[in-house]
């Protein structure tokens, strides 16, 4: 059995975010963050949808509390409803499942993305997309 372990430390006087993929007892990966960069790429999340304008094709979804991201609607064709829809076009106040695929840049929201991705050592898993590929990594024995 597999866990992910993240928590706050202090190192040196600062403030950190550590985390520890613990597979069976054992700590086989170990990342330090700083708490100030802290980056929400990659983290799933189920927003809400705030606005939708049609003349540039996007929506804006809230992700957290008033943390808002840039959903491009010509890019995510299909959409994965946290309650099941009948319609397959979005609409204000859906609640839909989107991965953060761009952080934040200065003035620019965080761009999110339908098109989950949940990565392993050697393979990929992509909601959305039915493709098969394989690692380059992978050598026979």
């Amino acid at each position: 059995m597999s866990k992910l372990i993240i928590t706050p430390m202090h190192v040196k006087g600062k403030e950190k975010i550590v985390a520890a993929l613990d597979i069976g007892y054992k700590i086989c990966q170990l990342d330090l963050y700083k708490k100030e960069e802290a980056s929400i790429l990659g983290n799933i999340y189920i927003g809400k949808v705030k606005n939708i304008v049609k003349n540039i094709n996007s929506a804006f979804v809230e992700i957290g509390k008033g943390q808002m991201s840039y959903y491009s609607l010509s890019d995510n064709k299909v959409h994965h409803f946290a309650v099941s829809q009948k319609r397959k076009e979005l609409r204000e106040g859906d609640e839909i499942l989107v991965q953060v695929a761009r952080d934040a840049v200065k003035t620019k929201d965080p761009v999110v993305t339908a098109n989950l991705s949940f990565t392993g050592h050697l393979c990929v898993l992509t909601a959305g997309k039915n493709q098969i590929s394989f690692s380059s990594k992978i050598r026979s024995q």
